[in-house]
């Protein structure tokens, strides 16, 4: 929402801005506690006005129509009073690895806490490496980022620059790409980061402010340039060689000089991304069979090699102290060599090899030998590294710097737009976690360390979603459109190729598709692996983690009815954590060792705890059936009471919740007790997969009962059998279905298949909705709704005819 002062917001803009507004599909759920006099909690649940999604939106861009940058934005929301307490996790600090599956699935598609910050790190000490050393990132989405309002934070969970946070975390150098025209005719950014020179200066002299040194990274292209292509920019696309060499030399010296008049520290420059294939508008395809000995074994390498040369030089001129690299990738002591000869014969004046190094991409490439060593297989191994370290200087004097490199935080994907490295991918060289990020990390250095290499970079580690959740894909998507934050958006069709931006004629731009392999989590909170950097000069592990106990205890018990109860309930008496210490409580009892908990995180515990509880049945002597209700000593000071009895405890000492007990009579004698069957209803279905309608047979429609397709005993537990038990003919209360709807699975994957034409197979991914409550009496059905999102899984393989 970032803008001239004064100028019109546009449609587009808007439409970005509702894309991500809490109320369209999903309740906005309030955050304050409102108590009836018998104790219960409610709290509001906020739905944008309107009565669907066109009307919703209408709604929004009537109300703010003209609405100018620096205007306030009007959104209007119903209110509906909703039984249960607010749901709050500010302090829900429970590490990824220990949350479960479906706890994770929740929180990646609803952008709420993924715990993954809260995974612990160890990083080893490099012996021998330098303080000197470059320890750098390439963050060159960040600017696009900050337009569109994404924020960070340090590892106090305040927000912060994002240079200073990794300036902190040891970073001591910051790579930056540069595209000479990323905007399509109307001037709408092709995405990315929208790399222009503007942005490019903003970022570098931010960095300067906190002592980084820069690496300016030159794609000479006005988009992405790498092993799959190398378009010229759409000036330079008509050019004769002669006068695409003095372009080259202007723009580069121009570029240069600006950044010297701003008082960025630039040290080093990379002439041309990713060359191995080609650069300057001569390439070959290596995604779709080109191979770079096509372009370097013939007079296309040698014309390259001077472009890169003309670009070298003028570097020299503006930045003489500068250091050149020239980037390939897919480490490979052949390939890397044959270029490099090219290079030589040319007489380019470079200083480093710089190389891409991603342990997670050509697995199975064979390496040869080198140094009479066995180089095994996988292109970014340390051992093949190291290899192309010992080549590069014995043959050819030049130092090697990793100019890429990345490992992925888990596989799980952040905002819509599908992953570069997904579960799918042959990811097993680390663990799919901060650590293995580390250890990936750790690996290259000592690689270096061991041959003399300068450094390294790792790519984008904070180019994470403008707004968390997958269920956000649209948001995202329009703000790529708008401020260029994903990896491409519609604006670059017609620039980039179609092979890149349609993949079986389907859209692929949105975005980010790196969000997992991120040293952020997709709120913009570092990781512990982000402590790698300064680690490995001095050692770091992460601070442990404890939990508290929460010990529940009867103080009072309350009976006003005829039955005597026989259970052994007394004051006095611990009551069984299970019943009591509900998923959200759960999650609030973690903390640093040693830390004291804290009034705030107190107040929170307190809110969430569960609150009329009910027992299990029991029988009286007399045949009678009866169970107690459990309700916080306090009343309407419940919460202020619970924090006084436990103001002074650190995590992992013991808190304490006082109860009262209440009889109630469930059955007289000779009363019969049944039990509800649950009855599975679909509310909302989504048919769409990446965007596309799928045709189905028979697909699953909206209102439909289920009675297939689906784990039934994922929903039919104990603990729902037994909040549906109760005498025959009595209504199930409100409060009951409440307690119903706490106790069913969030998210349940389909067990049916659906195939189409093509082969291709399909299921639905169920997320609870609602529990409708009608006066339904016990014996009854309780009708269960839930929508139903249909995913890809799998095409057949098709055989070829001998």
């Amino acid at each position: 929402m970032q803008g001239k002062q004064g100028t019109r917001i546009s449609d587009d803009v808007l439409k970005a801005i509702f894309a991500g507004l809490a109320g369209n599909e999903y309740a906005l759920d309030g955050a304050r506690n409102y108590y009836a006099d018998n104790g219960d909690a409610y709290h509001y649940e906020f739905w944008l006005a309107g009565k669907d999604a066109t009307e919703k939106l209408n709604n929004f861009l009537k109300a703010n129509n003209g609405v100018k940058y620096g205007d306030p934005i009007k959104v209007t929301y119903t209110a509906t009073l909703t039984w249960g307490a607010a749901k709050s996790t500010a302090n829900d600090k429970t590490p990824a690895s220990q949350k479960t599956a479906e706890e994770l699935n929740l929180a990646y598609k609803t952008g709420t806490d993924t715990g993954l910050r809260y995974d612990s790190v160890t990083v080893e000490k490099i012996p021998n490496m330098s303080d000197d050393m470059i320890r750098g990132v390439d963050i060159s989405s960040y600017q696009s980022l900050i337009n569109a309002g994404v924020k960070f934070y340090n590892f106090n969970g305040q927000e912060a620059s994002l240079f200073k946070v990794l300036k902190d975390a040891g970073v001591n150098w910051i790579r930056l790409r540069l595209w000479n025209d990323p905007y399509n005719a109307e001037g709408l950014g092709y995405g990315g980061g929208n790399n222009d020179e503007e942005s490019l200066v903003k970022m570098a002299s931010e960095a300067s402010q906190y002592g980084m040194k820069i690496l300016v990274d030159f794609h000479y292209s006005d988009f992405w340039a790498d092993p799959a292509k190398q378009p010229l920019p759409k000036a330079w696309k008509n050019l004769s060689s002669a006068d695409l060499t003095k372009e080259i030399s202007l723009y580069t010296s121009k570029v240069l000089n600006d950044l010297k008049q701003a008082g960025a520290d630039v040290e080093m420059v990379q002439v041309g991304n990713e060359v191995t294939n080609g650069a300057f508008g001569i390439w070959t395809d290596r995604d779709h069979g080109g191979n770079w000995a096509t372009t370097w074994e013939s007079d296309q390498g040698n014309q390259v090699a001077k472009y890169l040369g003309t670009a070298s030089a003028a570097v020299r001129s503006v930045l003489p102290n500068a250091k050149i690299a020239i980037q390939l990738e897919t480490p490979n002591i052949s390939k890397y060599r044959s270029i490099m000869t090219v290079l030589k014969n040319n007489n380019v004046d470079y200083d480093y090899l710089g190389t891409s190094y991603y342990p997670f991409w050509s697995t199975h490439d064979g390496n040869s030998w080198y140094d009479n060593i066995d180089l095994g297989y996988g292109a970014s191994t340390p051992i093949n590294l190291e290899a192309i370290e010992k080549m590069a200087w014995r043959e050819f004097g030049k130092k090697t710097v990793v100019l890429e490199t990345g490992w992925i935080n888990n596989v799980n994907d952040a905002d819509g737009t599908g992953n570069s490295i997904s579960v799918n991918d042959e990811i097993q060289a680390y663990s799919h976690d901060p650590q293995g990020q580390v250890n990936a990390i750790e690996d290259m250095y000592k690689a270096l360390v061991a041959q003399g290499g300068v450094g390294g970079f790792y790519w984008e580690p904070a180019w994470i979603p403008d707004k968390a959740g997958w269920q956000n894909w649209d948001y995202n998507k329009k703000m790529s459109d708008v401020y260029g934050t994903g990896w491409a958006s519609k604006n670059a069709v017609g620039y980039a190729p179609d092979s890149v931006m349609y993949y079986n004629g389907q859209p692929t731009w949105g975005g980010t598709t790196w969000d997992n392999v991120a040293l952020f989590d997709d709120q913009g909170h570092p990781l512990q692996s982000l402590n790698v950097y300064k680690g490995m000069l001095e050692g770091y592990k992460s601070p442990e983690q404890e939990k508290s106990v929460l010990n529940s205890v009867v103080t009072k018990i309350w009976n006003n009815t005829d039955v005597k109860p026989n259970d052994g309930l007394v004051t006095g008496k611990a009551l069984d954590d299970k019943e009591f210490l509900n998923a959200s409580v759960s999650k609030l009892l973690s903390g640093e060792s040693n830390q004291v908990i804290g009034q705030e995180a107190l107040t929170q515990i307190a809110n969430q705890l569960s609150n009329g509880i009910s027992s299990p049945i029991y029988e009286a002597a007399n045949g009678a059936k009866y169970h107690y209700v459990y309700w916080l000593e306090g009343d309407t000071n419940r919460v202020g009471e619970f924090v006084n009895d436990n103001k002074d405890a650190k995590y992992g000492q013991p808190l304490t919740a006082k109860y009262s007990a209440t009889v109630v009579v469930d059955a007289e004698p000779g009363v019969q007790e049944v039990t509800s069957p649950i009855s599975i209803r679909v509310s909302k279905v989504w048919n769409e997969v990446g965007g596309k309608q799928v045709a189905l047979t028979d697909p699953l429609k909206a209102g439909e009962q289920i009675t297939e397709g689906i784990d039934q005993s994922l929903i039919n537990t104990n603990s729902v059998k037994q909040l549906l038990t109760g005498a025959q003919g009595t209504n199930i209360s409100t409060a009951t279905l409440a307690k119903l709807k706490e106790n069913l699975p969030q998210n349940i994957t389909g067990t049916a298949d659906y195939k189409t034409a093509d082969g291709n197979h399909y299921y639905y991914d169920f997320w609870l909705d609602s529990v409708d409550s009608n006066n339904t009496k016990y014996g009854e059905p309780v009708t269960v709704n839930y929508t139903a999102s249909l995913k890809w899984a799998k095409k057949d393989m098709v055989t070829g005819e001998n």
